[in-house]
């Protein structure tokens, strides 16, 4: 397979992505706001799914007006959904960076200062935080893709040197990342020292364990490869290779970027990889959550059941979970059991 080629499949495949993860979105964005009660795994799951949600919207109106003959995207507008379209890709992945080294911190503090966990859970305190989440990562998109969206759609010089912008967010975002995973890897150590099979609060401990690993370390390795693209791309507009004056001619830069840009294969793998990203992320939160991972399961086991009752395979109804869990962390609603060794703060994510 020619590397064209290995591009087309990698961009047909990113394209089919949107569609499952559309549905899967719009089911968490669902469930968030009319069946998961307020906990920070809600907050967490309702932050990843709504960038990704209207990510793909903005793609499927894209290919509808691209298999309708549409001529938009000749004029302003239609190139503005493009570059919409582009800010919102560059959203899911600064967005999930921030959220999730979030979530993971108050994972930590849930279990290694419950007190200051108690104060910052607030509704007030954890919306701000949250919110300036969103304002920081507008700007990180900005930031990242200077030329994108500065130069190809504010139609700023060519010859402007964004290294420095790039250079701090790009480091902001290797140390957000590298932050994410120490915490990571200190909230596995204080939830698995919890772990005591001689006691009541063993299980609890054990499932929270679990859904902080599955929930966080898929989506995490494909982060990685993106931030070793835009790392690399970093590194070409620090040395003067993306201003034209660095070139004896325009048709030179466009060989160059064409045949000999040593950062495109790393581009091609964490550009076409987007959407597989996002794709993991909603799907590990339905997985790892049992706030949504019980309804789910539930709805679909109804759907099963009738299509079963119709074709005369069963006859019998059955009962569908519905009590509430006990291995929650930060669930606002949840009251606390007591137990023999120190429990399990009840609002910490499922």
């Amino acid at each position: 397979m020619s590397i064209l080629e290995l591009v087309s499949f990698l961009s047909a495949v990113d394209g089919w992505l949107s569609y499952p993860i559309f549905v899967l979105s719009a089911l968490i964005i669902y469930l968030s706001l009319r069946v998961v009660p307020p906990s920070l795994s809600r907050t967490y799951c309702l932050n990843v799914a709504v960038p990704s949600f209207l990510s793909t919207s903005t793609y499927m109106l894209i290919a509808v007006l691209i298999s309708t003959g549409q001529s938009i995207f000749l004029t302003t507008d239609g190139k503005a959904i493009i570059f919409l379209y582009g800010f919102l890709r560059g959203f899911t992945l600064c967005g999930y960076l921030y959220f999730s080294t979030l979530t993971i911190f108050l994972a930590f503090l849930g279990y290694a200062k419950p007190l200051l966990f108690q104060t910052l859970i607030k509704t007030r305190n954890i919306v701000a935080v949250f919110g300036f989440g969103y304002v920081w990562t507008a700007a990180a998109v900005i930031a990242l893709f200077p030329r994108l969206f500065l130069v190809g759609f504010l139609e700023m010089s060519p010859e402007t040197d964004f290294s420095v912008m790039m250079i701090v967010e790009i480091a902001i975002a290797l140390i957000c990342y590298l932050c994410m995973l120490a915490f990571y890897v200190l909230a596995i150590v204080r939830m698995a020292n919890r772990i005591d099979r001689s006691s009541s609060s063993a299980v609890a401990h054990w499932n929270v364990l679990k859904s902080v690993l599955i929930y966080c370390t898929p989506p995490n390795i494909f982060v990685a490869l993106a931030l070793s693209g835009y790392t690399c791309d970093t590194v070409l507009e620090t040395s003067g290779l993306l201003r034209p004056s660095s070139w004896n001619s325009t048709e030179e830069m466009t060989h160059w970027l064409r045949f000999d840009d040593y950062c495109a294969p790393i581009r091609v793998w964490s550009q076409a990889l987007t959407n597989l990203r996002l794709f993991v992320s909603v799907s590990t939160a339905l997985i790892a959550f049992r706030d949504y991972r019980v309804p789910v399961k539930n709805a679909l086991l109804k759907i099963t059941m009738r299509v079963f009752k119709t074709l005369r395979i069963v006859d019998q109804n059955y009962e569908f979970s519905t009590a509430p869990t006990e291995n929650s962390l930060f669930t606002k609603t949840a009251k606390s059991v007591p137990t023999q060794t120190m429990p399990i703060d009840r609002r910490i994510m499922r």
